[in-house]
């Protein structure tokens, strides 16, 4: 069983408030860094900038625990994120209980809602 699920997300396809993975690749020293963030808009003025909420950095040579960044979409930039399923399996135990519920009210174990 899958519990996380990331999927690519295209640059012009951000969210805002939306949380992401951030991979950046340093091709030249052959380094990469990755970061978590809240996408919050793109940069004024420069469509190729991305600004970012809550940033943290979880690989890399430089710990950065930022409030603001600003990411330039390069080639080498990937934004990432989590397939809702924590949704679904939230939504499957909520089903799960208002069924458990109804059939002790309705007092019928076959009942299902």
């Amino acid at each position: 069983m899958e519990l996380l699920l990331f999927k690519e997300v295209r640059f012009k396809h951000l969210k805002k408030g939306t949380k992401y993975i951030i991979k950046r690749a340093n091709e030249s020293e052959n380094i990469q860094f990755i970061y978590t963030g809240k996408f919050t808009d793109y940069f004024p003025k420069l469509e190729n900038v991305s600004m970012f909420d809550e940033v943290k950095e979880i690989m890399g040579i430089k710990k950065i625990n930022s409030h603001k960044v600003n990411f330039f979409n390069e080639y080498h930039i990937t934004y990432y994120s989590l397939d809702g399923q924590k949704e679904k399996i939230q939504e499957a135990m909520e089903i799960r209980a208002i069924n458990q519920v109804l059939r002790k009210i309705i007092g019928d174990e076959s009942f299902v809602y």
